[in-house]
């Protein structure tokens, strides 16, 4: 391969590709095929550029749903109050 070619090889490697896809059930599927090298700058650009501060966060609860789902936790525990009563030493 000369140097020509290996860098237009290389060139279309590092490309970002993108397609929608159509599930079965109507939902949109936005795919990007990423290098290795760049994946990590990809989704932290799909986080901060693409998506609002509360499909960010509506993005985690789902994730963190997922996650517990997995491990047979049928919903996200609810969270405990606590309170601590701390007193002084006396001097």
């Amino acid at each position: 391969m000369d140097d020509k070619s290996a860098s237009y090889a290389v060139a279309m490697a590092r490309r970002i590709k993108r397609q929608s896809h159509l599930d079965a059930r109507g939902r949109l599927w936005d795919v990007a095929i990423v290098p290795v090298e760049q994946a990590a700058t990809e989704d932290a650009r799909f986080w901060w550029e693409e998506l609002t501060a509360e499909e960010r966060v509506r993005a985690v609860a789902t994730c963190l749903e997922s996650a517990l789902k997995a491990q047979g936790i049928d919903r996200v525990p609810r969270l405990r109050r606590t309170a601590r009563v701390i007193e002084r030493r006396g001097r």
